[in-house]
């Protein structure tokens, strides 16, 4: 299994919060990518981060490719790693993941797979959908990037992963509404996974992930 943890985003929307890129912000007492890491190479032969800068990490470190892609760039710069025998797990760095995420996305056997939250979070009460992270077998990596590429070609605007699930799952002229109307085509996730787009993200975060904590104890 190949992994692939994407950190080379350039996070215009958290503008260097608490003086750091958001891959290297400190939730819960960890760097947001150090955790990651760490969840993720027990279960890989193969975990790559993708980043300009390796900024002291424990796993290999690839720059990413470089052009014009909109947001679909956090997906095509690593493209050119992605393995075409083994599977591939594509999880995106500014994502905290709860144990429970992890395990579920690399137990995942569907050919082809998002793991997400479809609506406003139950639990971390931010107000979007969010993927997370991507799953594909070698065997399904050129029809992904072909796929990644007319989503590029088409130059829509809207979120690289979301506009690469719809084209996967031919949405493009459905509404919204029907979107996850397939259940097939996502796993959802809802607990205390979240990716952290801007500042105030994590500063909800982590004042529920405490209240939860003192409920623990």
């Amino acid at each position: 299994m190949k992994v692939i943890v994407t950190a080379a985003g350039r996070g215009s929307r958290w503008s260097n919060f608490r003086g750091t890129q958001k891959h290297l912000a400190i939730v819960n007492n960890e760097t947001l990518i150090h955790r990651t890491i760490g969840q993720f190479t027990p279960h890989s032969n193969d975990l790559v981060v993708i980043a300009r800068d390796s900024f002291n990490i424990p796993a290999k470190v690839e720059a990413p490719l470089d052009g014009q892609w909109n947001d679909a760039a956090k997906l095509w710069s690593s493209n050119h790693l992605w393995s075409t025998t083994e599977r591939n797990i594509i999880a995106f760095g500014d994502v905290w993941f709860s144990e429970k995420a992890v395990d579920t996305i690399t137990s995942n056997t569907d050919p082809i797979q998002f793991f997400m939250r479809t609506g406003p979070s139950k639990i971390t009460k931010k107000p979007y959908k969010e993927i997370f992270a991507i799953a594909f077998d070698g065997e399904k990596t050129e029809f992904v990037r072909n796929v990644l590429k007319q989503v590029i070609d088409e130059n829509k605007s809207g979120a690289g992963a979301y506009l690469l699930f719809m084209k996967l799952n031919n949405l493009d002229q459905v509404p919204y509404r029907h979107h996850f109307d397939d259940k097939k085509s996502f796993v959802e996730v809802d607990d205390f996974t979240d990716d952290f787009d801007h500042p105030i993200d994590l500063i909800r975060w982590e004042k529920r992930f405490k209240v939860r904590r003192k409920i623990e104890q």
